[in-house]
């Protein structure tokens, strides 16, 4: 029984992990052209990825400012 619980509680941290990584990589898709992540960025893990979403998202927050209608 004990071995079920375990194995239960290895298999939801796993999902949650996958889940996770799916909805930046779903982020990530809906920022780049193309809808494509770069190439490569799969094959380099999950810390990669985090760091593509951020520099994206910092980008975004920089073009905002150029983006806005003159007063």
């Amino acid at each position: 029984m004990r071995s079920k619980v375990k194995a239960m509680s290895r298999m939801m941290k796993m999902f949650k992990t996958l889940r996770e990584e799916n909805e930046m990589i779903v982020k990530l898709k809906g920022m780049c052209p193309d809808n494509r992540i770069p190439r490569g960025l799969l094959l380099e893990g999950s810390s990669a990825i985090r760091d593509a979403l951020e520099s994206f998202c910092k980008a975004k927050k920089w073009d905002k400012i150029n983006e806005k209608r003159p007063t």
